[in-house]
């Protein structure tokens, strides 16, 4: 048995072989990270071991019938522009779907997300990082988070003529962006009340995912999709979770560079991030979409039209200064009458926009200040407080849910934490005997090779 366990590291180190010195190459600058890496065989072990619906081999796809709805740093997300019944797919090769779906796909080139790494392991952790936190039962359960249903295939064209093939992410039909519905309320001259539901949306799907551990990293209204649903109507579903990271407790370090995209990320993106604090990356990221979706700032119409460089150091400094909290919530008192309705907004862009990460409130703090906001404007509970006295806890790195991770006993209502998977796939194991590794290593490929391929 010792000689074939020594086989059998031995071919864990060579499927592992450039995962490995990525990760020497990061344990250099940052000892403590946490960041797995992945290949084509981690997502063919995810593949199987959850039963991941193929919609339709590669080779099959409809092309032409999708067009771009929005890019992220590591994706980009395309709606269908035609019924799935008006598409010529034979009907055996369909997963049972809405009337349309949305596809995302990796970005070929992506934008510096994981700079220590080659393109191929940054897209893989993309694609990896997003199944794992929609494969979650909880996750799936959550009406503000996207909804998973399947994968499908796409080819792409290398430099010496040649073919690669990368997976596409099917997820639930959504009619635009929030960055889409702000243009259009901008122009329709939408109430505040009805921002403000949208922007509760996204604060309760970022409580839910800090309460289980997972820091979003690229919150930004480019990655929020507004959905039709049977239940609550138009609501706003968090999507893109290529940046993610999972398992975040007090004892996580990453690497610098991997906190969202300017500018709507927090000041210390430049830095490495270490324990609790890194939650708050995202609490910086919501109050930048807060401003953008309420106040139809002059200043932010600048950046998503391009900027220039020194409008973009301009509002770096702010962020590390203190002064952008102040002059967000200007911005929004001028869009909207300078009433007391208005006192909750103002707290939430001040709590949230602070430039230290101790000095801003959790999400969960968030979430009550605009979940009393609307119970008041509905006049559905009368004896709430009036919101902006409610005691928000700065003290705390992270919401409370994250400090339950480590408890001892359970509540009525138990939170688990969403843990990134092993690197490496799942039935390498060295337990097994040689035979039956290799044995595992090809039906397992030849099935994901047959979706593939049709």
């Amino acid at each position: 048995m010792e000689d074939n366990l020594d086989i059998l590291k031995r071919k864990r180190r060579k499927l592992g072989h450039a995962n490995e010195s990525v990760e020497e190459a990061t344990q250099a600058s940052a000892p403590k990270s946490r960041l797995p890496t992945y290949d084509f065989l981690n997502l063919a072990s995810l593949i199987l071991e959850h039963d991941i619906a193929i919609l339709w081999p590669g080779t099959e796809r409809p092309r032409n019938a999708y067009a771009l709805l929005g890019a992220g740093s590591s994706f980009l997300v395309f709606k269908e522009e035609r019924k799935m019944d008006e598409l010529t797919i034979r009907p055996d090769q369909l997963r049972s779907l809405e009337n349309s779906i949305v596809l995302k796909r990796t970005r070929r080139h992506q934008e510096g997300l994981y700079p220590h790494i080659n393109n191929n392991a940054s897209r893989y952790m993309s694609i990896m990082a997003e199944l794992q936190i929609l494969l979650d039962p909880a996750v799936q359960a959550h009406e503000n988070i996207i909804d998973l249903q399947g994968l499908t295939w796409d080819f792409e064209p290398e430099d010496d003529g040649s073919y690669s093939v990368w997976p596409v992410i099917g997820l639930e039909a959504a009619e635009s962006s929030m960055q889409s519905l702000m243009y259009e309320y901008d122009e329709s001259d939408a109430p505040l009340s009805t921002r403000i539901q949208y922007c509760y949306n996204v604060a309760e799907a970022l409580k839910f995912l800090h309460e289980r551990g997972v820091v979003h990293c690229d919150v930004k209204l480019e990655n929020v999709l507004i959905c039709v649903t049977q239940r609550s109507g138009s609501v706003a579903k968090l999507s893109d979770f290529g940046s993610a990271l999972l398992g975040v407790d007090s004892d996580t370090s990453v690497p610098k560079g991997v906190a969202g995209t300017p500018p709507w990320n927090a000041p210390e993106y430049r830095k490495s991030l270490q324990g609790l604090k890194i939650f708050k990356v995202d609490v910086f990221s919501y109050g930048m979409l807060v401003w953008r979706f309420l106040s139809n700032s002059p200043t932010l119409q600048r950046l998503d039209s391009g900027g220039s460089k020194a409008l973009m150091q301009k509002l770096e400094k702010l962020k590390s200064t203190g002064g952008l909290a102040s002059m967000a919530a200007e911005e929004v008192k001028e869009r909207y009458d300078a009433s007391d309705e208005l006192d909750s907004v103002v707290s939430v862009l001040t709590r949230t926009l602070a430039p230290l990460p101790e000095d801003r409130c959790g999400m969960i703090d968030v979430s009550l200040l605009l979940e009393q906001w609307i119970e008041l404007q509905d006049g559905s509970d009368d004896s709430a407080e009036y919101v902006s006295d409610v005691q928000v806890d700065t003290e705390s790195i992270a919401p409370q849910g994250v400090r339950a991770l480590d408890r001892d006993t359970e509540s009525d209502e138990d939170i688990h934490p969403i843990l990134p998977i092993q690197s490496e796939p799942f039935y390498n194991d060295v337990g097994l005997p040689k035979s039956r590794f290799v044995y595992s290593l090809n039906p397992i490929v030849r099935e994901v090779l047959r979706s593939i391929r049709g």
